[in-house]
């Protein structure tokens, strides 16, 4: 699972956790001619609109001790 961040153009931003495929599958659909695509998440499904989307950002699921870089 890999945590994603959808951003809107009104400025929300939902946050996800997801499969890669969901991922693949979003970033391909965000280039279609369809209105709507729906993302399974480990907490059910979501629907989206995808004509309001700005930007999505995953986030690396290594995790982070300290300060060090």
């Amino acid at each position: 699972m890999e945590r994603i961040s959808i951003g809107f153009a009104a400025g929300q931003t939902l946050s996800l956790r997801v499969e890669q495929d969901a991922i693949d599958a979003l970033q391909s659909a965000l280039g279609g001619d369809n209105l709507w695509h729906k993302v399974s998440t480990d907490e059910g499904d979501v629907s989206i609109r995808l004509d309001t989307v700005v930007y999505l950002r995953s986030e690396s699921s290594e995790s982070k001790v300290g300060f060090g870089l």
